[in-house]
């Protein structure tokens, strides 16, 4: 087993944080399905927030472009990718976008 975690920060239009969430757990982590879960939670806390547009960034590259073409290559995540799909339903604008590590500032400090 190792320790896994995740992280979720929103900002509003102007930048400022508005709400952080973080989980650890221990678990064997497979860092694809990691990030499909954590994509799926933020949608589910900007949901019940009743935000209507997102922008959710994302430092998975593959995982990006499984949600945004909809060509699942990992049949691991293929259920949590459906939920996202769905889930992107209930907004007005919800895009996925790909932001590498390093630029994802404050996620990747320990």
């Amino acid at each position: 087993m190792v320790r896994t975690s995740l992280g979720i920060k929103t900002r509003n239009w102007s930048g400022k944080i508005v709400k952080v969430k973080g989980i650890s757990e221990r678990k064997r982590g497979v860092a694809s399905k990691e990030e499909a879960l954590t994509i799926r939670s933020a949608l589910v806390m900007a949901k019940n927030a009743g935000w209507t547009n997102i922008e959710v960034q994302i430092d998975c590259k593959g995982v990006v472009d499984e949600i945004n073409t909809g060509n699942v290559q990992d049949n691991s995540i293929e259920i949590v990718l459906e939920d996202i799909g769905n889930l992107r339903q209930d907004f007005e604008c919800c895009r996925f976008s790909f932001v590498p590590g390093a630029r994802n500032g404050c996620i990747h400090i320990s």
